[in-house]
């Protein structure tokens, strides 16, 4: 099923291009309403395309985005009660890392349990010996699911200290998603990437058929001007690699210190947390964030603690308010059908009550796209979208 998206797309770009001139009419639903004085103007759209009853990974919620928290390497409010008191937001996901092979963290797992969220557990190769042994693997599943909630495992991901050779890595991902599978039905696994590695990710991703969700990992630096590069001009190359295989997961951080002049920027790295939480209903297949409060100014010189101001903790209290964010997750066993909907980089505008597609600098009328592609659509104007509805 996940192999049909790879297709619509690929039929969503063949219609944008090769479709026929004539005058077909397919019909508009919900029926786009256009005023006397909005019909001379140029109405510019984004384009999305929405799969329906389609099958929902595991713990994929049918609509909204969870939040989540990473806070175990935080130097105080490392308490998951704590940390949200003072914060003044719960969270659907906790965030901890261990080695493989490594007690189970049972006290974080059941303090998720009582907050009701959920742990994502980001394995790491054990300290020594074999960094593929299936053995781990297995114990580790085995103790996942014996108190039969929702988890998150985040396995190995190609972060820019790894070593790992893409046959032996796939190999091993694949074996292990067997494992969970069986052994550990309530276990999501996840395969993630680092945001500097994303050249390489073809290289090393096991395959649609071998993970649950897609993780990408990003920090954003602030210079020593109190500015901040693009963030999305990444983060939409890997939604455009990845969202129609899996929902897709961020772990983000942002720095407030830049340590090339000893400066703290609190009020532009807020302003920075505000603007990148209030786009993330462009992407419609992220479904989970995770702020990565912590200090490593031993490492990188960044200072990503958003408890250490109070601009910083106004701006991710106001930034996560938005209805779409969910503070719980509940677990579910069962795999549930649902809306898909996939972001495309195509724009359309409506002109004089017609709409038009636009691809490679031709506009093609909506109509024509939605015979040949079987689709209904809609207008969003408040929204500035235009969707097709295809069933699944």
């Amino acid at each position: 099923m996940k192999l049909l998206f790879f297709t619509l797309i690929f039929l969503l770009s063949l219609f944008l291009t090769g479709c026929s001139h004539s005058e077909v009419y397919a019909p508009v639903l919900p029926p786009v309403i256009i005023t006397e004085a909005e019909s001379s103007e140029i109405i510019y759209l984004d384009v999305k395309i929405e799969l329906q009853d389609s099958p929902l990974s595991k713990h994929e919620p049918p609509a909204g985005v969870f939040l989540g928290a990473c806070i175990t390497r935080a130097p105080a409010l490392n308490n998951i009660s704590n940390f949200q008191s003072y914060i003044g937001v719960n969270h659907a996901i906790f965030a901890h890392t261990m080695h493989l092979g490594d007690a189970f963290p049972l006290l974080w797992v059941t303090n998720n349990i009582a907050n009701s969220s959920a742990p994502l557990i980001t394995l790491i190769p054990p300290d020594g010996g074999n960094p593929y042994d299936l053995n781990l693997i297995k114990d580790f599943a085995a103790q996942a699911s014996l108190l039969n909630t929702a988890t998150f495992v985040l396995l190995y991901p190609i972060l820019q200290t790894s070593n790992h050779t893409p046959g032996e890595y796939k190999a091993f991902f694949r074996e292990a998603h067997a494992i969970f599978a069986e052994a550990a039905p309530n276990v999501a696994l996840v395969w993630g990437i680092d945001a500097h590695n994303l050249h390489i990710a073809n290289h090393f991703f096991p395959g649609n058929n071998y993970v649950d969700w897609i993780h990408l990992t990003m920090h954003k630096e602030i210079s020593e001007d109190g500015t901040f590069s693009d963030f999305f001009a990444t983060f939409d190359i890997f939604n455009d690699m990845f969202q129609e295989a899996a929902p897709l997961m961020l772990s983000l951080a942002v720095s407030h210190y830049s340590i090339q002049n000893n400066r703290h920027f609190p009020a532009q790295a807020a302003e920075k947390i505000t603007k990148i939480y209030e786009s993330f209903d462009r992407y419609p297949r992220l479904k989970s964030i995770i702020y990565k409060n912590y200090n490593n100014i031993a490492g990188t010189g960044g200072i990503y603690d958003i408890t250490t101001s109070a601009a910083l903790r106004e701006a991710y209290r106001g930034a996560t308010s938005a209805p779409r964010f969910l503070n719980s997750i509940q677990s579910n066993p069962y795999l549930q059908t649902g809306k898909i909907t996939l972001r495309t980089p195509h724009k359309a505008f409506i002109q004089d009550f017609d709409i038009f597609v636009i691809k490679e600098g031709i506009p093609r009328p909506i109509a024509e796209i939605a015979m040949e592609m079987n689709a209904d659509f809609y207008v969003n104007l408040q929204e500035q979208i235009l969707v097709l509805q295809m069933p699944s």
